[in-house]
């Protein structure tokens, strides 16, 4: 099991630049945990592409279907606690993260039992994967 955030998450679902890495490491190991976040985060960014033109709505519909297909057994999903929450305040006063990314980098320490050697993250959001490694976490990009 590895933590996926949302970045990584859109690029299994919607081909980018990082679809093919992705693909292979989702393909070791389809158990994902995530953040309570990224469903929200994923749809603004399947949103973002509609709006951009760079989606349409019968891709939309695949990609939708897609998502849902993760979302099953091997999703699991960490909640806002309020140690969570508190967790991530001290994060962005360590890190130059924006909110969300403290938040999905909060929520992969409580998914580690707070001891990030044990899970590795899944991002393609460059400030996250440097603060994940100074946190201790191996980082798949």
């Amino acid at each position: 099991m590895k933590f996926w955030d949302s970045s990584a998450i859109v690029s299994l679902i919607v081909k980018d630049s990082h679809t093919d890495t992705a693909r292979s490491i989702f393909a070791l190991d389809r158990w994902m945990v995530t953040a309570f976040v990224a469903p929200l985060e994923i749809e603004s960014a399947l949103w973002r592409r509609r709006h951009a033109g760079q989606l349409n709505a019968e891709q939309h519909e695949t990609v939708d279907r897609n998502f849902a297909a993760l979302t099953g057994d091997g999703w699991h999903s960490i909640e806002l606690t309020e140690e969570l929450f508190n967790l991530a305040r001290r994060l962005v006063a360590i890190h130059p993260l924006r909110t969300m990314d403290a938040i999905q980098l909060a929520s992969a320490v409580v998914a580690s039992d707070f001891n990030p050697r044990r899970l590795a993250m899944v991002t393609f959001d460059e400030d996250l994967a440097v603060a994940a490694r100074v946190e201790g976490f191996s980082v798949f990009r």
